[in-house]
Parts: structure tokens; C-alpha cells; sequence
């Protein structure tokens, strides 16, 4: 098993019904495939996810987004091997990060001017903010 974690741009902000129906197809698809994770949403067009689970079905998974034309800019943050899941019951848990001072110094994290300087020197830091959404809804 693997857990990776990537960044990306949307090509426009995401609609709250564009976000529904792909979270509805995030949560079908990644059941079938034995995939667990979570997105981060900043309203903006940037997204931070976690996918974990076998490799071959993360790896397919990932390239199949990497060739999605809704995203630019797809940065790989973290790719490692895992023994246990850190989402298990999460086909695919969503949080959209509504007012940036909602957790406290992350904020800075997923404005889209910083997010490249930001992730190239620290992508553990997204790993962080993704395991205290975790800690923080459920």
C-alpha cells in the first residue's frame, strides 16, 4: 500500500455542484478500487489530496487525474509506502476551506500566489494540514 499526496490548480474555481459530482464520482470510483483519502478544496481552484491504497490502483488513479483537462500545475508533495491506512473510513473525505483563518497557521498555505513556493520547500506540510482536518472532523 502507498499514500500519495498532490497538489493541483483547477482551471477555474470549482461550482459547488462541479464539487458534488465530483466527490459522487470520487466516492463510487475509489470503493471500487479500494482507495481511500481526502480532498481539500480552497474555494479557488486549489485542490490538495490524499489518495492511499495498493499501489497499482493509486498510481492508475493519479495518472488518470494527471490527464484530466480541469487541473494544471499537478505538483506530487509525498509518495510513500504505508502499512496502515491514515483514512481508513474515508472513501474520500471532503473539507472546503471556506474562510482562511480557519485554522490557524494554515491559512497562507493554500492561497494560490504561495502555494508553489510553499509546497516545493515543505511538502510534509500539507501532510500536517490534511491529518488535522483528519484529527478535527471526526
Amino acid at each position: 500500500m502507498i499514500e500519495l499526496v498532490y497538489m493541483s490548480h483547477a482551471n477555474k474555481p470549482f461550482s459547488d455542484d462541479e464539487l458534488l459530482e465530483l466527490l459522487s464520482r470520487a466516492r463510487k470510483n475509489n470503493t471500487k478500487l479500494g482507495l481511500t483519502g481526502m480532498l481539500l478544496y480552497n474555494g479557488e481552484g486549489v485542490f490538495i489530496q490524499v489518495l492511499e491504497g495498493p499501489a497499482d490502483e493509486v498510481h492508475t488513479l493519479y495518472n488518470k487525474i494527471k490527464q484530466d483537462p480541469r487541473h494544471r500545475d499537478i505538483q506530487d508533495l509525498v509518495s510513500l509506502p504505508i502499512v496502515e491506512r491514515s483514512f481508513p473510513e474515508w472513501t474520500m473525505a471532503f473539507h472546503r476551506i471556506a474562510n482562511k483563518d480557519e485554522i490557524d497557521g494554515f491559512s497562507d498555505f493554500m492561497e494560490t500566489s504561495k502555494t508553489q513556493r510553499i509546497s516545493t520547500h515543505n511538502n510534509n506540510f500539507a501532510v500536517d494540514m490534511l491529518n488535522y482536518f483528519k484529527a478535527n472532523n471526526q
